[in-house]
């Protein structure tokens, strides 16, 4: 008997042998899915190693020609603004963290927190206590960190929109390559325009990527994340610089206007619904997280300005001529 079951058994295997070879050879498209998977993989890895790797170089580059370009912001003299923002962030650290509201260094005295964005200034304090980095070098190293994160931003969005990272690379390098990019910080000394303005292509990214969502009616939590990051960053940028806060929100409006004006009649409609929508939102939930500081920034300044001292009459305003503006007149000839 045992020896039968055995014979059964054996039999059973080669049936199954049998059954398992002429079902392959019955059906060919097995084996050939299992190569066509193999390859995906092997191609999905290739892919990511190169982009990987794109990244890698890219950002290589990005640091090595702004260092070429920027180095003198590290070692070289400062800007006209320059000592206004060390002089605060001074003040900052040597009162952190029952910071006055009074700070009386400038003019007759202003409310430090009250009367300008503050957030650079917070992070240059913050750069200092957690290095051996003095004041001034953390101002400098900020500052020119602020001018790298903005061309890695730029790369970035770059990518993500236009799905080429090597139009991101051109652009970032180019951003560098501009002068305006360096005279904010290393001749006016404008420490907060430049610290902010590394959240804007971050901010403009999360917002395409919050809208594409948005516009597809997905209610999932890619869109939840993109929001808040849209959000976040926006709110940051804001207090960095409460002038490129609103001209990342003019951005999210002209970015709405242009993808409906590049669609099809049919689509445009619902793209614009749906862009209003969106950018609705997020100015909601960004004037939510920014108002602890706007209000008390708001009515500080109808306050000091209660005597119409701050108004500048028109004709003492600065005009910017054409030619000026595009270097083909001399700025003394025009006035």
């Amino acid at each position: 008997m045992g020896g039968r079951r055995g014979e059964q058994t054996t039999m059973g295997i080669q049936m199954d042998d049998q059954l398992v070879g002429n079902s392959t050879e019955l059906n060919p498209l097995v084996g050939r899915n299992s190569q066509l998977g193999a390859w995906h993989s092997l191609r999905q890895t290739i892919l990511f190693a190169g982009r990987f790797g794109h990244l890698a170089i890219s950002l290589v580059v990005i640091v090595i020609v702004a260092y070429i370009l920027g180095r003198a912001l590290l070692v070289g003299p400062v800007g006209n603004d320059a000592p206004l923002h060390i002089s605060y962030a001074t003040w900052i650290d040597k009162w952190f963290p029952s910071i006055p509201q009074w700070y009386p260094l400038h003019g007759g005295g202003i409310s430090i927190q009250r009367a300008y964005p503050v957030l650079s200034h917070w992070m240059v304090a913050a750069i200092h206590r957690v290095s051996d980095l003095s004041i001034l070098q953390s101002f400098r190293l900020l500052s020119f960190v602020s001018i790298v994160a903005t061309s890695v931003g730029i790369y970035l969005f770059c990518w993500s929109v236009l799905r080429n990272q090597t139009a991101g690379l051109i652009g970032a390098v180019l951003f560098l390559l501009s002068p305006l990019a360096w005279t904010w910080i290393y001749e006016q000394g404008y420490l907060a325009f430049t610290v902010s303005t590394a959240g804007v292509p971050i901010a403009l990214l999360s917002f395409d990527k919050y809208l594409a969502l948005a516009v597809q009616d997905s209610n999932t939590t890619r869109r939840r994340l993109w929001f808040l990051t849209t959000v976040i960053i926006s709110s940051l940028t804001t207090l960095a610089h409460a002038v490129t806060g609103a001209g990342i929100a003019v951005g999210m409006i002209l970015y709405v206007v242009f993808l409906t004006l590049a669609l099809g009649r049919g689509r445009r409609w619902d793209m614009l619904r749906q862009g209003a929508r969106a950018t609705f939102a997020c100015a909601i939930v960004w004037a939510g997280l920014i108002a602890f500081w706007a209000a008390p920034i708001f009515f500080y300044g109808r306050i000091a300005n209660r005597e119409g001292l701050n108004i500048i009459p028109s004709h003492l305003t600065t005009r910017l001529y054409l030619g000026e503006l595009f270097g083909t007149t001399p700025g003394d000839s025009i006035r």
